[in-house]
């Protein structure tokens, strides 16, 4: 089962965030409370929230335990935060403030 708090995000859209209607992606990849990449995950489980002058562009699962997020910032960067989580548990590092 996938433990959120054990879960990994990475990517430059977690840290960057271009300003003015760029895309941005990070990887959410998620794995058990033993740190294994999970096998079977359920998509309608994992929550991307935008808060600041951006939206969700597009969610893809790349593999059966990973999903690329990409989102667009409308304006200024720097007042943005992302929050991700799964099954209404914070995934750890979230919420995160790119600059």
């Amino acid at each position: 089962l996938p433990s959120a708090p054990h879960s990994l995000v990475t990517g430059a859209g977690i840290v960057y965030a271009p300003s003015g209607n760029k895309t941005s992606k990070f990887t959410v990849r998620l794995r058990d409370r033993y740190l294994n990449l999970c096998e079977q995950v359920d998509a309608n489980k994992l929550q991307i929230r935008l808060f600041g002058p951006a939206v969700v562009a597009n969610v893809v699962q790349i593999e059966a335990s990973a999903f690329e997020i990409a989102y667009k910032s409308t304006s200024t960067a720097q007042m943005i935060e992302i929050e991700v989580a799964y099954d209404g548990v914070q995934i750890a590092g979230s919420p995160f403030k790119p600059s």
